[in-house]
């Protein structure tokens, strides 16, 4: 069995697309565990109208805490859980048919050459589309200029490349990631932190759904485009938000030496300790820290101006 963990929030324009998606999935063995963020739409109708059509497949849990927000919306959902496997599930895509048995047979695959109770977390490739479902591009880590197996711990401190709307994790990673402090910056990167520095990393290259973009993604996509870039270069020298973003980071991983110091080695408390402390340090000692411990990010451009810019 597996718990597909499904956080609404207003999502009533899109959301009976993606749950009959899920009830299209070619394997079957699977409960949505749905909670609603209180939504002022009929978010909440159309979710009661599949819990009473299929009410061994859609439970919803409690909403009496009100609105929570995403991340403690998910985290919520992840406690309720039982299930072996538990994939995480937005409200406005559309998932292709076979999602769950290609990730689930890649999650077996992983588990069946790894140590036992190995925390593992399958992400997958996805196909951005626009609200009607246009294609803007097959390929969403080609949309952001991403490369998925650039995943180790130390670059995934200070950028995420892991999608939560593509992710099965397994009861190995799921205790030990929960309960997730609230000064993470979001559940998936939480997962992805954890999943890198005490288990493993599992890439699909498919594009398992369908990524849509409508202007009210909570996250979503930007193209990786000459007006992208040319945008951002009129910032280079804005160093104003790259620190705060950076700060946010830099919480986020203490946090996460606060919960794993235990469990970390030398090596892996050395860099992030340093990490945390970076500010306190002046430039070049900065951009030597990051440049000698692969604290990157993805592609050389976004590189040339953390360099420039830290």
């Amino acid at each position: 069995m597996i718990d597909i963990l499904l956080a609404t929030y207003n999502g009533e324009k899109y959301l009976i697309q993606q749950l009959d998606s899920i009830l299209d999935q070619s394997f079957n063995q699977w409960r949505v565990l749905v909670r609603d963020d209180g939504s002022s739409d009929r978010s909440c109708a159309i979710l009661k109208e599949y819990q009473k059509k299929f009410p061994n497949q859609f439970h919803i849990i409690s909403c009496e805490l009100g609105n929570v927000g995403i991340l403690q919306n998910f985290l919520l959902l992840m406690q309720y859980s039982e299930a072996p496997y538990v994939m995480l599930c937005d409200q406005d895509d559309i998932w292709k048919p076979n999602k769950i048995s290609l990730t689930l047979q890649a999650m077996k695959e992983a588990e069946s050459i790894s140590f036992n109770k190995l925390p593992i977390l399958v992400h997958t490739d996805l196909q951005v589309v626009d609200e009607r479902l246009n294609v803007l591009n097959k390929s969403f880590w080609h949309y952001q200029h991403i490369n998925p197996y650039l995943d180790s711990y130390n670059r995934l401190l200070v950028q995420n490349t892991v999608t939560g709307c593509t992710v099965m994790i397994n009861r190995a990673l799921l205790n030990l990631a929960i309960p997730i402090p609230s000064q993470v910056i979001m559940h998936d990167w939480w997962l992805a932190l954890v999943a890198s520095s005490f288990g493993k990393i599992v890439v699909l290259e498919e594009q398992t759904m369908l990524y849509r973009q409508h202007g009210n993604n909570d996250t979503g996509a930007k193209e990786w485009s000459l007006v992208y870039v040319v945008k951002k270069a009129l910032t280079l020298f804005n160093r104003t938000e790259l620190l705060r973003s950076i700060r946010l980071t830099q919480l986020q991983a203490e946090v996460f030496y606060n919960r794993f110091s235990q469990q970390l080695t030398n090596n892996q408390k050395g860099v992030i300790v340093g990490y945390i402390g970076l500010e306190k340090k002046n430039r070049v000692f900065r951009a030597l820290f990051l440049f000698r411990n692969r604290l990157l990010k993805q592609g050389v451009i976004r590189n040339i101006a953390l360099f420039i810019r830290i």
